[in-house]
């Protein structure tokens, strides 16, 4: 059957992409993602897990979520072969996964962590590397009586795409200006700290962010910044990223 796709949120879905668009950043990407996501699907709580090259949960992001209740998650029920994170994708076979809590057989699962937390249905969606592996996964979870729908799932459908070749392409700048780092000679213009400062800059992140990471003040980020600028010959962050990749010349 054709599925109509004429009452999706689409002025919503676009603005939504517009936002994750701007970013620069694969984590925050993600982040963001589940932040702005709520705008046209509503949940009660969320959780964002990053998974390593042995599906292990590596680093998580908590939204209204106790991490009690995440640790529980991620120390035991991750490790058991019905609720671990590869069994649990590959089952659904596809980027998302809809749970409707209710549906599914009474075990110690259901009964010690989805209950007493009141999760009544959960959608997720999952985010992957070049080589097919699972880096991401977001979960969000509903607490009351209405479950996700399945035009929400849709929206799933036409979102993931979009973010999942944003993070590919974010992933393969930073490994391109590495890559540009160890063979382009106009890196010899500029002192370590500012080599530094433009690995910074290449990954989205804001001077004030910088200035904590080095341990320095943002007044000596900022000089730091001027003279890269003006040693390189550039105007802005995004004409700096095209000059350090060599894709035109200034």
């Amino acid at each position: 059957m054709k599925k109509d796709y004429s009452k999706l949120p689409w002025m919503e879905i676009n603005k939504f992409l517009l936002e994750v668009e701007r970013l620069r950043q694969s984590k925050d990407l993600f982040a963001e993602t589940v932040k702005h996501i709520e705008q046209i699907i509503a949940y009660d709580q969320a959780r964002i897990y990053f998974i390593n090259d042995s599906s292990k949960i590596i680093d998580e992001i908590l939204f209204g979520v106790d991490k009690w209740w995440s640790r529980i998650y991620v120390d035991y029920y991750s490790k058991s072969k019905r609720y671990s994170i590869k069994n649990s994708t590959n089952r659904q076979g596809s980027h998302k996964a809809l749970y409707n809590w209710n549906d599914f057989e009474e075990d110690d699962f259901i009964r010690d962590y989805i209950r007493p937390q009141g999760i009544k249905s959960s959608l997720a969606f999952i985010f992957y590397n070049e080589d097919s592996s699972i880096n991401c996964i977001c979960m969000l979870d509903r607490t009351g009586k209405i479950s996700f729908s399945e035009t929400e799932t849709e929206i799933v459908n036409i979102i993931q795409p979009h973010v999942q070749n944003l993070s590919m392409n974010l992933v393969k700048n930073i490994n391109d200006i590495q890559h540009s780092k160890a063979n382009n000679s106009i890196f010899d213009l500029l002192t370590n700290r500012e080599q530094e400062i433009v690995d910074y800059l290449s990954r989205g992140q804001a001077p004030s962010t910088i200035s904590d990471e080095l341990y320095i003040s943002k007044n000596t980020v900022y000089r730091h910044i001027a003279n890269i600028y003006s040693k390189l010959q550039v105007s802005n962050r995004q004409e700096l990223i095209v000059k350090i990749l060599g894709v035109n010349n200034f």
